[in-house]
């Protein structure tokens, strides 16, 4: 049996949808992820019934990447665009990203050299905020390019806001930002 999912922004009708809002996936695929599981659990899920489910929190584009049965074919769909939205979106419906899944995000990023490109590395710092991106800065194992430090160094502003963060992932991730600026300066890849 599949489940109907229904895409709305805040405040927009659900029973207004059009069929451009929603998708069909199988119980078994969304069993997958923990956001589901409540809703989709053997006693409440019912044959020949009728499942639907609203989602508010993120788009149909960025879940018909996500919400898929196949690690490799989510990671296959990630674009430099869709890239943060997704890894948000990751972390919504799995209720927090394994640290697999981090790394493997962290692959991703870095293989396609997304962070070459200012403005992805100027979103990427101004998600700091949001844990699962904290966590993809902080956990980064691969030394990042020195756009990310000259863009940081171009928007003290952005750091600054993670800096002063009472949360840890947050402040974590500042700390990390920083780490790259210190290590670029000094290694002169910085002028």
């Amino acid at each position: 049996p599949s489940v109907e999912l229904v895409f709305v922004r805040e405040g927009e009708d659900e029973s207004a949808a059009g069929e451009d809002q929603k998708l069909h996936i199988k119980r078994d695929v969304l069993m997958k992820f923990d956001h589901f599981k409540p809703a989709l659990e053997a006693g409440s899920f019912a044959e020949g019934k009728t499942h639907r489910i609203v989602i508010r929190e993120i788009g149909i584009d960025v879940a018909r990447v996500v919400l898929q049965k196949d690690v490799n074919a989510m990671l296959n769909g990630l674009t430099e665009d869709n890239f943060l939205d997704c890894v948000k979106a990751l972390d919504y419906v799995h209720s927090g990203i394994s640290d697999t899944m981090v790394s493997k995000l962290d692959g991703k990023m870095l293989r396609r050299n997304w962070l070459e490109d200012p403005l992805f590395a100027r979103q990427l710092i101004e998600s700091m905020t949001h844990d699962a991106v904290a966590r993809l800065i902080q956990s980064s194992t691969e030394e990042w390019p020195p756009t990310v430090s000259v863009v940081a160094l171009q928007n003290p502003q952005l750091l600054k806001h993670g800096w002063n963060s009472n949360d840890s992932a947050t402040v974590g991730a500042a700390s990390k930002l920083l780490s790259y600026i210190c290590h670029h300066l000094a290694s002169g890849k910085l002028q």
